[in-house]
């Protein structure tokens, strides 16, 4: 039987290869990293802001400010925009953490350029709508 008290033996790391990535920086100064995979036609964009609940100074405003950031742009509502997601065969995800909220756009990489538009327009032309604000309320 084994014995749950001791931890198990350890070895050491032998020829570890992280992936080749390219730094790329969007609109003069956001940074990313673009990691290649040739192996899958699906790709996964995620998005990581140093904010979240640590940084404010009021309970909750990170967190709802995630949430609205779907209710849509200033051309397309939020359910306009998850009809061409679904339509598209892509997928947003918004995850909530401590210190730094993430946004994953999961999608085909043949539809990258289409979907590159929609997550471009949440971040710099978000639409907060008063009746979103109302219902996400705390």
């Amino acid at each position: 039987m084994i014995d749950r008290t001791l931890a198990p033996a350890s070895f050491p790391v032998k020829n570890f290869n992280f992936r080749t990535y390219r730094k790329i920086i969007l609109n003069d100064h956001i940074e990313g990293l673009v990691i290649p995979d040739k192996q899958h036609p699906i790709c996964s964009i995620e998005i990581i802001f140093r904010s979240g609940s640590w940084f404010e100074k009021n309970p909750g405003v990170a967190f709802l400010t995630g949430k609205m950031l779907l209710e849509g742009t200033t051309t397309k509502n939020g359910e306009e925009i998850a009809l061409a997601f679904e339509h598209m065969g892509a997928h947003i995800e918004i995850q909530p953490q401590l210190m730094v909220p993430v946004f994953v756009f999961s999608l085909l990489k043949s539809i990258f350029t289409q979907v590159s538009l929609y997550y471009k327009k949440y971040f710099l032309h978000p639409a907060f709508r008063p009746t979103s604000s109302r219902s996400l309320r705390i």
